[in-house]
């Protein structure tokens, strides 16, 4: 069932009023004023976060990730668009020395026609282990695979739909649990794969090297290899840090590619996994919790000031590699949690509420000025399509080294909520409808009520009922708003520790 738009979600209980006040013994921390200009949009709000990741790709033949990526189809408006599973390639079996296709086929047609996802498609697997690329004859039966891949793939979805895909190299080439065979065998696996995908449609787009390990020699031999032959549309990499270490290290990159080669310095570049911390598996609280979706606000925010506005860097994915499937700790959009009846329910994590809300943001971006001086809280303001005024605020505390933090404790904090005087201009003078959602400690917060109940391995029905009415985002009802007569409204907004909200103005 599809989920209604955020301003027709039922009023849940226990709601705070708008301008939400602290408890006597948590009171607020200094105020500060951030203003948003609803007449001066300064360009475009591309969703590069609007995508996530997980492996290996036999996890789409499980009923969990089905219902996972069912759940996450149909929220309204989208919240994910792009796919980037790894092994899809394994699901190709080999016989007669040709490829079969039917379980890729299957997974495929589940992702692309039944679900109407897009993908980060990595080139990645090796169909029954049949090629060595160290063997010269074998890299170029790959390169006849991957235009056979290609051609199969356009006859199959259609070609501007495959058009609209980022076909990207294998995982972590500079990283021997992904890619044991060596450089010289990457790069002819790598040249094999950009002819055969160029051969097949020349405006397919082909990069890499989407490599772990910072800025190292791999990375430097491929932007050298690549730049001499030309054969990359996009730089990806993967670093994993708080956002402003993470952009620290995406500028190393940048800066070598503009000091280096800077043809590549122009061209798009990706982030394809994009985390707080390496290593989906770990259990950390805040990975049940509002922080991590206030991470991933903060990341937007800062890319966009910093390496797209301020830069002048064609940043197109930012990916929060939180497809995986597993508990509240891991990282994950839901948690999986045992049912009574022996099925697995899956319950809606802070993290995908978040996911959400950012739905709702417009294709515009507005003028922000705020007197903060930290970056711990901040503010996406957009107009959308229809006109609307929707505003995400965030408050993303900071703990310290992310895999420093435990499970399933949450650490004791001496971090206080934040006063906002949100100051809306060029509004008009007319009365608005105003819409607040809010995800917070007390707001669509199921890992909370589980901590209650005594966390439950086994939650009975009614634990599991108490889990799904906690989820959010939780929606206040409408009120009607009236700027003054020079078209501004001020909001006294209260922010917790961890904390989304999202404004919608109509």
């Amino acid at each position: 069932m599809t989920p209604p738009p955020l301003w027709r979600l039922i009023f849940m209980g226990l709601l705070l009023p708008l301008a939400a006040q602290a408890a006597p013994d948590s009171a607020p921390a200094a105020a500060l004023t951030i203003k948003v200009d609803a007449a001066q949009p300064i360009g475009r709000l591309d969703p590069f976060w609007k995508a996530t990741g997980f492996m290996p790709a036999t996890l789409l033949e499980k009923p969990v990730t089905q219902k996972t990526l069912r759940l996450i189809a149909a929220t309204q408006p989208r919240a994910i668009e792009f796919l980037r599973p790894h092994y899809l390639l394994d699901l190709v079996t080999w016989e007669n020395d040709r490829p079969q296709w039917p379980r890729f086929d299957a997974v495929m047609d589940f992702m692309v026609k039944e679900l109407g996802f897009k993908l980060v498609f990595e080139v990645m697997g090796n169909p029954a282990n049949r090629f060595d690329f160290t063997k010269p004859a074998d890299v170029t039966l790959w390169r006849g695979f991957i235009h056979e891949l290609v051609v199969h793939l356009q006859d199959r979805y259609g070609v501007e739909t495959v058009r609209s895909w980022w076909f990207e190299c294998t995982n972590e080439p500079d990283f021997d649990f992904f890619w044991k065979a060596g450089d010289d065998a990457f790069f002819a696996y790598y040249d094999a794969t950009w002819d055969g995908i160029k051969a097949a449609d020349s405006r397919l787009r082909f990069g890499g090297p989407a490599n772990a390990l910072g800025l190292n020699a791999f990375f430097k031999k491929f932007a050298a290899h690549v730049d001499a032959n030309g054969r990359a549309d996009f730089i990806s990499v993967h670093r994993k840090f708080l956002p402003r270490e993470m952009i620290a290290e995406e500028r190393k990159f940048l800066h070598h590619l503009a000091e280096n080669h800077p043809r590549l310095a122009k061209l798009p570049f990706l982030n394809t996994e994009a985390d707080a911390e390496f290593g989906w598996a770990k259990r950390r609280w805040w990975r049940a919790d509002a922080w991590y979706p206030a991470f991933i606000a903060q990341s937007i925010d800062l890319h966009l000031r910093e390496l797209i506005d301020r830069d002048g860097v064609n940043y197109v994915f930012g990916i929060n590699d939180h497809g995986f499937t597993g508990d509240f700790g891991q990282r994950t959009l839901y948690a999986s949690v045992p049912a009574p009846d022996g099925t697995v329910a899956l319950i809606k994590k802070p993290v995908m509420a978040g996911m959400e809300l950012l739905a709702h943001l417009g294709d515009t971006r507005l003028a922000v000025q705020s007197t903060a001086t930290t970056d711990d809280v901040g503010t996406l303001a957009t107009r959308t399509a229809s006109g609307e005024l929707a505003v995400l605020l965030y408050y993303r505390p900071d703990i310290g080294p992310p895999m420093e933090a435990g499970y399933p404790e949450i650490p004791a904090s001496t971090v206080r909520p934040r006063t906002v005087h949100l100051r809306l201009t060029g509004i008009g003078k007319s009365p608005l409808t105003l819409s607040e959602a809010r995800l917070d400690e007390t707001h669509g917060n199921p890992f909370g009520i589980w901590q209650q109940q005594g966390r439950p391995e086994k939650p009975d029905a009614a634990q599991l009922a108490a889990l799904r009415a906690a989820e959010g985002p939780v929606a206040l009802p409408p009120v009607e708003v009236v700027p003054s007569t020079n078209g501004t409204l001020t909001l006294d907004l209260t922010l917790p520790p961890s904390s989304l909200r999202l404004l919608i103005l109509r």
